[in-house]
């Protein structure tokens, strides 16, 4: 495999194929794809979201504050449901992390950084093993 040193960078190339192929409001979407003067700086542009889960929960447990169970809940349910599209259309995310959800002040939530992302057609059925 290539030094992405290099080049293009994959983790780049995999989450401009994913991102510009799915629609949902619960995952990010690619609003442009800018280059640098060199090659290998790629530029991703997204709408702006104030933070993530993991910086959300980490202010609230510094306050000793917890998230309600209703946000929890819907939380959950916005994710799920960005989950059950990504597998849908067969593309796992493999990354799925607190740190990987965007949170804007409204309390929306958006699955964020598909550089490992993959996708699962019949030529990738044995790929765990």
């Amino acid at each position: 495999m290539a030094n992405e040193t290099e080049g293009f960078p994959v983790t780049s190339l995999r989450e401009i194929k994913y991102l510009q192929r799915l629609k949902h409001p619960n995952i990010v979407e690619l609003k442009e794809v800018s280059v640098g003067y060199r090659q290998n700086n790629v530029f991703l542009v997204f709408d702006y979201y104030e933070t993530d889960l993991a910086n959300l929960v980490d202010e609230l447990v510094s306050k000793h504050e917890f998230l309600q169970l209703a946000d929890i809940k819907t939380i959950m349910l916005k994710l799920l449901k960005a989950v059950e599209y990504l597998h849908r259309n067969e593309i796992i995310h493999r990354d799925l992390k607190i740190s990987n959800i965007l949170v804007s002040k409204d309390g929306d939530i958006r699955v964020a950084d598909f550089g490992l992302a993959r996708e699962l057609g019949p030529e990738y059925k044995n790929f765990t093993k």
